[in-house]
């Protein structure tokens, strides 16, 4: 390999790259939320720290051995990293869940309700409002064909077809 200043300026680039993989894994890791793409620098990192030992020992034995706590711990982060990925593989830079005000609603049967993400609306009461027309609204003037829209509680469906009938009031 080579000696004298190119052998030294050659270990200060290679102690700059680790370096500076050292900065990227962080930002990849808790700024950007990217355990698998972290998981990917902590292992570049990890064989750079490698190369970096190999020159220092080199040029000198105790600069190398003092690199052995780092390697022992990158090693670590590099296990606790890919647990991470591996448990969370859905983790992405999505966007976070909204938090919703912690009141609640009192229910006609007693009990009380919060509200839930993600428009923070207040939860459904348990026996109320199992069905909920949105439209057409009351005492609004319909015409035929009619279009009706709400919602039901529950994983039942129903589908309805009327003939046209005339009704008088």
């Amino acid at each position: 390999m080579w000696t004298g200043d190119l052998q030294k300026a050659n270990v200060i680039a290679i102690f700059a790259v680790q370096y500076v993989l050292n900065i990227l894994w962080s930002f990849v890791f808790f700024s950007l939320r990217l355990p698998s793409l972290a998981f990917f620098v902590i292992i570049a990192l990890w064989f750079a720290i490698i190369f970096t030992i190999i020159n220092f020992y080199r040029i000198s034995k105790p600069a190398a051995y003092l690199l052995l706590p780092y390697i022992v711990w990158v090693s670590f982060a590099g296990y606790l990293n890919y647990s991470i990925w591996q448990l969370n593989p859905l983790v992405s830079p999505a966007p976070r869940a909204s938090v919703c005000a912690q009141d609640a609603k009192l229910c006609s049967d007693g009990s009380y309700v919060s509200r839930v993400s993600p428009k923070c609306d207040f939860a459904l009461c348990p026996k109320e409002d199992l069905i909920i027309v949105e439209s057409p609204k009351p005492r609004e003037i319909i015409s035929s064909p009619i279009f009706i829209k709400g919602q039901a509680r529950g994983t039942w469906f129903r589908s309805a077809e009327f003939k046209q009938n005339q009704f008088r009031s």
